[in-house]
């Protein structure tokens, strides 16, 4: 599928999706205010840096010009809250800051108003094709840095495995942004808000010249894929095991195995649409999986607990066969690309469903209920299909298996983070 046709497909929603994607921003700064909160519970700014305030000031501030000279309202609007958010938590951290320690905030100000105010004056010299290249190459570079800021704490955070220290709303809130700016970054044509640090991207040539370069590998990476993708699937049998040692379902959700179910039968019809055997060779075995791992499920599930599996079960079939149905009356010309944005999505939501117990797990400091063997037999799968959805040249193939690898990984770096079994204090003996 050529990515040009979907952006077009995609191109009387740009400001809608603009829209979107600026809303998530303006959350990811409103969940400074959970920085803020505990700058106040502990009275003082001590142990907290003002850079991602003071440098957020800064970046909105370009941001908005460089926005107005790509007439991008979405963009612009986005800017100007980023900024009044940003002045208002710099304020607050000055606040809580002691006077005499309040010199590094003033030096840490000033040079980031002067830094500003250069780049400020270097875009205000015109919009030609040189300054506006320049000036997205130095925002894409600032950009990047105030998303990596949180990376600074990433050795105390794995010496300590505790993952207090980070910004859990704003990543959340940031990771959904990222995506719908990709999108529209791609729908106004603006390298560089799609990609960074490359020249004169082009996404449809590329991956179309990697899909023609890699077409006699075809057949033998799409059997690789299915091949690996029935093998993820006997990763379940390791979580069934532990039901099976644990002698009940308490702690376990049955949504994997529930949902799986469901997913692969709309994996199965959308390789059907594709005419594609691998994937639906694939998924006609991990429908045959799904339902074993489900009923095995159902066995170990006590009785009380039976009624929130069976509207699990009667909630998926429903939804599933709306799908299905809606397959049926959809136009044929469009059917297929509108499916595909369907399935990603609850691909995704199925992929990240573990992250909604994040919570109890850094309250826990364990990784006790997440499925370690199916997250990394999940990730080499979805590298794998990643390369045949190159192959295929198919948009959503690609974009369903970079967010599901991208999920995954977040899932995996936990296990680095926090050990499997929950630490249990020692009590000392009096």
């Amino acid at each position: 599928m050529d990515l040009s046709a979907v952006l077009a497909g995609l191109e009387p929603y740009r400001e809608r999706i603009g829209q979107a994607a600026g809303l998530l921003t303006v959350t990811q700064y409103l969940a400074g205010w959970f920085i803020c909160t505990a700058i106040r519970r502990q009275g003082t700014s001590a142990g907290v840096s003002p850079l991602r305030f003071i440098g957020g000031c800064g970046l909105s501030i370009l941001q908005v010009q460089y926005s107005q000279k790509l007439q991008a309202p979405a963009l612009v609007w986005t800017g100007i809250f980023t900024l009044l958010f940003s002045a208002i938590y710099s304020v607050w951290f000055w606040w809580y800051t002691p006077a005499n320690l309040r010199r590094p905030f003033y030096r840490l100000a000033v040079g980031t108003t002067a830094a500003t105010a250069g780049l400020y004056a270097y875009g205000a010299q015109g919009d030609s094709p040189e300054v506006m290249y320049r000036l997205g190459m130095v925002l894409t570079a600032l950009a990047l840095a105030f998303i990596a800021l949180p990376l600074a704490q990433l050795g105390t955070i794995i010496r300590a495995k505790s993952s207090a220290g980070l910004p859990l709303p704003a990543i959340l809130a940031s990771t959904g942004a990222t995506i719908l700016w990709l999108l529209y970054g791609l729908l106004i044509n603006n390298t560089f808000i799609v990609v960074i640090n490359r020249r004169h991207l082009n996404c449809a040539f590329e991956m179309e010249a990697i899909s023609q370069a890699l077409q006699p590998y075809k057949e033998v990476v799409g059997m690789a894929a299915g091949v690996l993708t029935v093998g993820q699937m006997f990763s379940g049998c390791f979580v069934c095991n532990d039901i099976r040692k644990k002698g009940t379902t308490d702690g376990f959700s049955a949504m994997p195995f529930v949902g799986g179910c469901g997913l692969t039968v709309l994996f199965l019809q959308h390789g059907m649409l594709m005419n594609d055997s691998a994937m639906t060779n694939a998924n006609l075995v991990g429908l045959a999986i799904s339902i074993i791992y489900a009923t095995f499920f159902l066995l170990y599930t006590p009785p009380s607990g039976r009624s929130a599996f069976w509207r699990q079960v009667g909630g998926t079939i429903l939804f599933t066969l709306t799908l299905l149905g809606y397959v049926k009356i959809e136009n044929p010309a469009v059917v297929e690309d509108r499916f595909g944005i369907i399935i990603t999505v609850l691909m995704l939501c199925l992929i990240g469903q573990p992250l909604f117990g994040l919570p109890d797990i850094i309250r826990r400091k364990s990784t006790e209920g997440l499925p370690f063997a199916m997250i990394l037999s999940g990730t080499i799968v979805g590298l794998s299909w990643l390369l045949y959805g190159v192959i295929l040249n198919n948009v959503f193939v690609v974009l369903q298996n970079v967010a599901g690898v991208t999920l995954s990984g977040i899932q995996l770096a936990l296990f680095a983070i926090y050990p499997s079994k929950p630490v249990v204090a020692s009590k000392k003996r009096e």
